[in-house]
């Protein structure tokens, strides 16, 4: 599992479902990268062609493709609720970690520093990647050289 640290507001509460499940966000810097592709590609399918991963081109669309809307076929244009707010950089001053191989769930609570982040993630026993982290200081490394802080 693939896990960066989010800088947050002091009183962020991420999104949950109606299950108590939290809601996977995109990283806000991703939003518009989101958007651009899905036009393009929605260019694309407009003018007749799909792309084709086995030959990494864009090929006419068959009748297979032709049963279905872009939006069935591709997926539907990106909406900011899939994504992090867009809090100004003074707002974000505490960390969480969460997980990036979805769109993205928090594993921690919030801290205000990185140092309780991994306290907390150390005296609870947090696996990172292929095992288990046996100290504090190993998490402190780990937070400040191996996993993304998202601003």
């Amino acid at each position: 599992m693939g896990k960066e640290v989010r800088k947050v507001p002091s009183y962020w509460q991420h999104p949950k479902n109606s299950n108590g499940k939290y809601i996977p966000l995109f990283r806000n810097s991703l939003y518009l990268k989101h958007v651009h592709d899905w036009e393009f590609n929605k260019e694309k399918w407009d003018n007749g062609l799909v792309f084709d991963p086995m030959f990494k081109s864009w090929v006419c669309k068959t009748s297979k493709e032709e049963q279905f809307t872009f939006e069935e076929y591709y997926t539907v244009r990106p909406s900011l609720k899939n994504y992090m707010p867009a809090w100004k950089l003074e707002e974000r001053t505490h960390y969480m970690l969460y997980e990036n191989v979805t769109e993205g769930t928090p594993i921690s609570p919030i801290f205000p520093s990185i140092e309780k982040l991994a306290q907390w993630l150390f005296d609870n026993h947090i696996a990172y990647v292929f095992g288990k982290v046996t100290s504090y200081e190993e998490w402190i490394s780990i937070l400040t050289k191996e996993v993304q802080i998202i601003v």
